[in-house]
């Protein structure tokens, strides 16, 4: 009789740990119970009323503060205790000045010696991209130099003219892909082509 009640207690007291365990795990996971919380993550899409969703399916509305949203933002979001999320900003990029450098598409390469390499950044809600490139093979029609990431393209496709050799200005048009393609180029190779771009992401 004993025995019995000894494994009977011993079985009740195994099953109220594993549901106090689940208890604490299921709390931990609630932010009623755990308290305000915030995390970084990157914007997935920018939605038209103001939210944000995110990577990992999380939808956020941004603080007023939050301007000019793309994806590809790396942003930081808070939950409050009632499970709601906001975005609170864009976080700094982890280099100074935030410049990036593209990988250029064959046949094109910087120009090199004392011109600038090819780069880009965002600065407040614009995209600026600047440099001097060339090709090293004949090229002739529509021909992209690179491709920009999510969070530096434009909304709509833009039109731009840059200078070349010659004092010629030639077409170059940035997509809402992020290609950046030189137009209409006669066959030939192009010993330099000046990019000077600044444009707006929303």
């Amino acid at each position: 009789m004993s025995s019995g009640l000894s494994t009977s207690h011993t079985s009740v007291r195994r099953l109220a740990d594993a549901l106090m365990t689940g208890g604490e795990e299921r709390a931990a996971a609630s932010p009623r119970v755990r308290g305000a919380d915030w995390r970084q993550a990157v914007v997935a899409s920018v939605l038209t009323d103001g939210t944000v969703t995110t990577t990992d399916g999380i939808t956020a509305r941004r603080m007023d503060s939050y301007q000019y949203p793309a994806a590809g933002d790396l942003i930081i979001i808070s939950i409050s205790s009632s499970g709601s999320w906001i975005a609170a900003g864009r976080l700094a990029p982890a280099t100074g000045t935030g410049w990036q450098l593209p990988t250029l598409l064959s046949p094109w390469v910087d120009y090199g010696g004392a011109y600038q390499r090819v780069r880009y950044r965002r600065q407040g809600g614009e995209a600026v991209i600047e440099g001097v490139v060339k090709t090293t093979a004949t090229v002739s029609g529509t021909v992209t130099i690179f491709t920009l990431p999510a969070g530096y393209r434009p909304p709509l496709n833009l039109v731009t003219a840059q200078m070349t050799g010659g004092d010629t200005a030639r077409q170059v048009n940035v997509r809402d892909t992020g290609a950046v393609d030189a137009m209409s180029l006669p066959a030939g190779s192009l010993s330099f082509l000046s990019l000077n771009l600044r444009f707006a992401l929303s």
